[in-house]
């Protein structure tokens, strides 16, 4: 008796033992393929500038550099207008002072008993003579804006 030959499956399917390693998978040759080295990375940092975001910054910077400098200009105004209101009411007050110390310093009725010796009447008996003058105005000028509105309303006439 001659014995059978063993019986595989592959891949579901019936083969006789002989044809069974003729089916076995070869192993494949690796394919080696050659990579060629990488170029040196690009170290320089690019930055996108916007020139509208720019133009906005340097107008926000000279807005700030302006505001800045009109409050320094408003703070030495105010200082001005304080000296002067003070020097106001120096003034007041030594007007006020002086006021008191003429009153004080003169006889009012031996001044007007000198007037009288040497010839001058009291107002109330003084003859009043009204004069009506009338000064002819001149036209005022015009501005700039009303020169303007004239040459347009020429051109267009």
């Amino acid at each position: 008796m001659v014995k059978k030959p063993d019986i595989q499956y592959i891949d579901k399917f019936y083969v006789h033992g002989s044809e069974a390693r003729v089916l076995e998978l070869k192993p494949k040759k690796r394919i080696i393929k050659t990579v060629l080295p990488l170029t040196a990375p690009d170290h320089t940092v690019k930055i996108a500038v916007d020139p509208v975001a720019i133009c906005g910054i340097v107008v926000a910077v000279a807005m700030l550099v302006l505001m800045i400098m009109g409050t320094v200009r408003y703070a030495g105004v105010c200082r001005q207008y304080q000296a002067m209101m003070d020097y106001v009411v120096t003034v007041q007050n030594e007007n006020v002072s002086l006021n008191q110390t003429y009153e004080d310093g003169y006889d009012l009725a031996d001044i007007e008993a000198k007037a009288l010796a040497l010839g001058m009447i009291p107002k109330a008996e003084a003859q009043v003579i009204q004069v009506d003058a009338g000064v002819p105005q001149r036209a005022p000028e015009m501005t700039f804006w009303e020169e303007m509105r004239w040459l347009l309303g020429g051109l267009f006439a």
